[in-house]
């Protein structure tokens, strides 16, 4: 059986119990890799392993937490990051829980700017962004970034129109009503940020009239996502 080089593993609403859970998934891969590194935060989880003759390209590690719950302490929401620097090139992995419900784009757009501007990662010189007066941007100066997790971003179309296209095998109408790909298109969040088509259809719950959508095919209702941004000018 094929073994990645590679794994990195984010989860929300795991268990809280930082150790079990890395024990599991080193169990579950088992001796050929090793962990690089582990951060949690309450119950948002990510992990990375590589294959262990691997280890010795590895630099520069470093994680770092937002908390975006109430208040803004609150552990229940917010991001894990690790970044990290393999063959000379900079790698940095985000898994975040953002904000529930359809009606709370705006504040899932404002949690996305804040773990952007919020994540600490000293040991990598972050480019101020230009014509602005926002915080330096984790995202802005890494070669590669993937940021995954529950991102919460539903579909609102309605339920008739959501069960046509499901049954019918054509996603069109739920991409075209996807909020998260409507905030990048939008540039409202997650600028500079891609997703890779969506080829299958979604799993899906009503939950006061407004479809929940995930990319992960065996998910019932969390919005779980997978986006990214490689910056080639940046990469040697």
């Amino acid at each position: 059986e094929y073994l990645q080089d590679m794994y990195v593993i984010g989860t929300q609403e795991c268990t809280p119990h930082k150790r079990e859970w890395e024990v599991t998934v080193q169990a579950t891969l088992g001796p050929t890799h090793v962990l690089v590194r582990s951060e949690s935060l309450g119950d948002i989880h990510l992990i990375i392993l590589v294959r262990r003759e691997m280890i010795w390209i590895i630099r520069d590690v470093q994680s770092s937490t937002v908390a975006c719950g109430a208040g803004g302490v609150m552990r229940n929401k917010g991001a894990v990051g690790i970044i990290l620097t393999i063959f000379g090139s900079s790698m940095l992995f985000i898994t975040a829980h953002l904000r529930a419900h359809s009606t709370k784009v705006k504040e899932r757009n404002v949690d996305a700017v804040r773990i952007a501007t919020s994540l600490d990662f000293s040991r990598y010189h972050v480019k101020q962004p230009s014509g602005d007066d926002l915080p330096p941007d984790c995202t802005e100066n890494v070669d590669c970034v993937f940021w995954s997790g529950d991102l919460n971003y539903r579909v609102t179309c309605e339920r008739e129109v959501a069960e046509r296209a499901i049954q019918s095998h054509n996603l069109e109408p739920l991409i075209k009503n996807d909020q998260l790909l409507e905030q990048i298109r939008e540039k409202a969040a997650f600028r500079g940020f891609s997703e890779a088509p969506i080829r299958f259809p979604p799993r899906s719950s009503l939950i006061q009239g407004v479809w929940s959508m995930t990319q992960a095919p065996n998910n019932a209702s969390p919005a779980g996502r997978i986006e990214y941004c490689i910056n080639l000018d940046k990469i040697p």
